[in-house]
């Protein structure tokens, strides 16, 4: 059973791909624009992942802010796989907005996910909420 709650949230999945990086800046500013907190969450790669490791948010974090803006208050969190299907069983309040990197396509072989793409398709097929897509060069400047 779901959490009922009564504010919508602004939720952006974590990566610290190029798009994911312009994703988290683009949600920090939505969540400013709406006075609400940013959840800031990462779906882990196993189950066995302790669940106060925010290492990768907070690297993503640093990445995308240096210091995190004035009025920005954000909430870190680790959910488990699958990744689609976390994302979208945590923004599932209508009024909620989900921030998802694109999955960088002009990134090198080397650096790109497969499955990323795939899991963006997937959150927007399964979204009960608004999701934006974000490619690497679209963020909002703070």
């Amino acid at each position: 059973m779901k959490r009922s709650r009564q504010r919508p949230q602004v939720i952006v999945g974590v990566t610290r791909s190029a798009s994911g990086i312009a994703a988290l800046r683009t949600a920090a500013a939505e969540a400013i624009r709406r006075g609400a907190p940013l959840h800031a969450v990462q779906v882990s790669h196993s189950e066995f992942t302790p669940v106060d490791d925010f290492t990768e948010i907070d690297e993503a974090l640093a990445d995308a802010f240096g210091s995190l803006p004035g009025g920005l208050e954000v909430r870190r969190e680790l959910l488990h796989p699958p990744v689609a299907d976390a994302l979208t069983e945590r923004a599932h309040h209508p009024g909620d907005l989900l921030v998802l990197g694109a999955g960088d396509t002009g990134a090198p072989a080397w650096h790109r996910r497969p499955w990323a793409r795939s899991v963006t398709r997937a959150c927007l097929r399964k979204a009960r909420c608004a999701v934006v897509v974000v490619n690497s060069g679209e963020s909002s400047l703070l």
